[in-house]
């Protein structure tokens, strides 16, 4: 960009005054004001002086001031190039701007008496005294231009000196926008207060209380996974079950590459067989995670439960056996998914006698050997069918006929069955019948198994009287081990109906509805880990079918 001398920016000075200086040459003097203080200083009293003289005179007098301004600047001498160098204290104190500055206050003190009003002695008394005490260029731009010129007579500080008079008029309106705005949130304060009483009346409270349970199934299992997965170290080292819990995690969904779950499965690897919940819920866990590459241990599994058989075809709690480590399997060759066909016999005699509870979970483990390609002795499974058989009730106590087959209790006890034992025997008589390639729909006592389940139906409680707590009817007492029950007799048999009733639709929502906020589930007999993870093993459908089960509108399929 070009720059102007001070010569040439007094000489534009003027032009700019008047509106006549072109936009280039109003550029290139504003650029050589910014950077001259006594050319920028002569500016603002020039400015100051035009302000004054469009407020206080007419258009006539306006005119005749410009003009003597014009002549004013045209009889100053011009300034040499070594003036125009000195520095800018030196030129300040010039006696040639002295004389000029003097000249036109001279002028402004005659326009002062030629301002025309219609009272001229008041006129010329009252800009006096306001002229004297308003020393104030602060306000000026919360307030109109005409009056701080009428309250100061010392030239304000600006910014842009150079604007035309028609652009500088537009540019002051925006100021008096911020006014406005104050009363527009006083309005608003008062309103704040009023809301609140609004949000306390009674129905709000009522629609914000009750929503309590999840909404959906998916939100049941996550919310039950994260209070599992809090506890899980804790729950793990009281309840002695890591397998229970690594079951669960597995038909929950967790990503096997989940570094709580690789933890958790470590820790399974590295038990000992020991008792037979555990050995049987670590056969399901491993075959369902890779059969193939678990294979030896899952064929340890099964000669733990084949030596820990009781006599009468049950099992009890469990012992260690010798002979597990014995077990001999090759490794699978490298990416085979074909398993080998693994022989395992019986090495010892078990106990006496066992109970129902620990003898359904060994068919469950015994099933997941077979799946496995371990080959369990016939003579094993025949045993455990004929003591199922022999041990169901037929007390005739049901609305069935008397001596006819129904449900099972903990042991063999002359009295009426219930519902976890009896939904245990069901799912324990299928597992014979599949090991054996029996057709269990056909089977009577399985079929009166399902009739005793589809009579006393319940998704709320256990039905029947449950023994271990005073015979106590319809109880609350292990519900949570009856649903997982429930789930595995229904997919075994094949149903998705028990009776007229959807088992898995009517199940979800009482579950739903029986989580608790921190995302448990709990019964009066039950651990917190325990009733959640049988909670979530029957939301998810964790039990395989033995056949492929339709259950429209009820949840994911089952597995295959």
């Amino acid at each position: 960009m070009r720059k102007f001398t001070c010569d040439e920016a007094r000489a534009h000075l003027s032009d700019a005054l008047s509106g006549e200086i072109g936009r280039p040459e109003a550029n290139v003097l504003e650029a050589h004001l910014l950077d001259c203080d006594p050319c920028r200083d002569l500016s603002e009293l020039f400015l100051w002086q035009d302000r004054v003289i469009a407020e206080l005179a007419g258009q006539a007098r306006l005119e005749q001031l410009m003009s003597r301004v014009r002549t004013g600047l045209q009889n100053l001498d011009q300034v040499t190039i070594e003036e125009e160098e000195r520095t800018r204290w030196s030129w300040s104190f010039s006696p040639k701007w002295a004389a000029a500055a003097a000249a036109f206050i001279l002028a402004l003190i005659g326009l002062l008496f030629w301002k025309p009003s219609a009272q001229p002695d008041v006129a010329q008394v009252t800009p006096a005294p306001k002229a004297q005490p308003a020393p104030q260029p602060q306000p000026e731009p919360e307030q109109p231009p005409t009056k701080i010129v009428e309250e100061t007579p010392v030239p304000p500080p600006i910014e842009n000196p150079i604007v035309l008079p028609p652009e500088k008029k537009e540019i002051v309106p925006p100021t008096p926008v911020i006014a406005p705005k104050p009363p527009e949130v006083k309005k608003e304060t008062p309103v704040a207060p009023q809301r609140p009483p609004d949000v306390v009346v009674a129905k709000p409270k009522d629609f914000v209380t009750p929503p309590k349970t999840p909404k959906t199934l998916d939100d049941a299992v996550r919310g039950g996974m994260a209070f599992l997965k809090e506890k899980a170290v804790k729950f793990g080292a009281e309840s002695k079950s890591p397998e229970l819990l690594l079951w669960t995690w597995l038909q929950a969904g967790i990503p096997e590459n989940d570094p709580e779950f690789q933890a958790l499965l470590a820790t399974v690897l590295a038990q000992k067989f020991e008792k037979t919940y555990n050995v049987s819920l670590m056969a399901m866990a491993l075959e369902d995670i890779d059969r193939v590459k678990h294979q030896r241990r899952i064929a340890q599994c099964a000669q733990f439960l084949l030596d820990n058989q009781c006599a009468n075809g049950q099992w009890h709690y469990g012992e260690p056996s010798i002979f597990v480590e014995d077990v001999d399997v090759q490794p699978p060759l490298p990416k085979s998914k074909t398993v080998r066909k693994v022989v395992v016999t019986r090495k010892r005699d078990g106990p006496a006698s066992g109970d129902n509870s620990d003898s359904m979970y060994a068919m469950l483990g015994l099933r997941a050997c077979h799946d496995a390609g371990i080959v369990i002795p016939k003579a094993t499974i025949e045993k455990a069918a004929k003591w199922w058989r022999d041990t169901q009730s037929r007390t005739g106590t049901v609305k069935g006929s008397l001596g006819a087959s129904e449900g099972w209790c903990y042991s063999r006890h002359e009295h009426k069955p219930y519902g976890s034992m009896t939904a245990g025997g069901v799912g324990s008589l299928v597992i014979c019948d599949y090991i054996l390639n029996i057709d269990w729909k056909k089977d009577p006592n399985v079929a009166a198994g399902m009739e005793w389940l589809s009579k006393n139906f319940s998704v709320t409680y256990n039905p029947g009287p449950y023994e271990h707590a005073k015979m106590e009817e319809n109880s609350q007492h292990n519900y949570f081990y009856y649903m997982y029950g429930l789930e595995r007799a229904a997919i075994l048999y094949g149903a998705d109906q028990i009776g007229n009733n959807y088992w898995f639709a009517k199940g979800t929502l009482a579950l739903l509805d029986a989580q608790r906020e921190d995302g448990s589930w709990r019964s009066k007999t039950g651990d917190p880990a325990a009733d959640t993870c049988f909670a979530i093993l029957f939301l998810r459908k964790a039990t395989r079918a033995l056949i492929d089960v339709p259950t429209p509108g009820a949840g994911s399929a089952p597995k295959k």
